[in-house]
């Protein structure tokens, strides 16, 4: 990430939210994060690594993650125009997704990359209403702007347990979902049977 035009506090404190925002969108996603920092050096503030594999609708939603994060605090991303290679990487994944096959009409193309692109946007937006994730930023973030730079394993350390929290009341849901429809099915069965053992005499 890159913001040249901010106080360097307000640069710091940008810089932390949205690398926390690209590490905690990885890990939401099921990724494996190998470090993060704020350590500033001549092109960028900030970056996060993992094992997000670049090319793929999930590699877009962890590169948006930056920008829609800072949105979700109410940081405003125009004040320093966000990652230029966070817009380089989704652009590329977007065009390994949907190639120019050399058949296909351009503009038809470039409309099927921009529906990928605001479905993934909108999807990006979603993660970063949940609670339990703009928990893990806060968290993570304030420990960035402590420590400047952190490996995998104390971002998971920090990120983990937060999330699961969310993820295992999803589960719940899930699975109280699934029972009643279960429930909802064997009584529909239950009908059919007891139906077809009154045969049409009995009707």
């Amino acid at each position: 990430m890159q913001c040249p035009f901010l106080h360097p506090e307000a640069r710091l404190r940008a810089a932390a939210y949205y690398e926390a925002g690209h590490a905690v969108a990885a890990i939401y996603l099921g990724y494996r994060v190998t470090f993060a920092t704020v350590v500033a050096d001549q092109n960028y503030e900030g970056y996060v690594t993992s094992s997000c594999q670049s090319g793929t609708e999930e590699h877009i939603l962890v590169s948006l993650a930056g920008v829609i994060c800072l949105q979700s605090f109410g940081i405003r991303s125009d004040e320093f125009g966000g990652s230029w290679q966070d817009t380089i990487d989704y652009i590329e994944a977007l065009a390994k997704i949907i190639p120019d096959d050399g058949i296909e009409p351009l503009d038809r193309i470039d409309q099927q990359r921009d529906l990928i692109r605001k479905r993934l946007l909108a999807q990006t937006e979603s993660i970063f209403r949940k609670d339990a994730v703009k928990r893990a930023v806060t968290v993570l973030a304030t420990k960035l702007i402590e420590v400047r730079a952190m490996d995998g394993a104390d971002v998971h350390r920090i990120v983990d347990p937060l999330l699961t929290i969310h993820q295992g009341a999803s589960q719940n849901k899930i699975a109280q979902n699934e029972e009643h429809e279960n429930e909802i099915s064997a009584s529909a069965v239950n009908r059919r049977t007891r139906t077809h053992d009154l045969g049409p005499r009995d009707c």
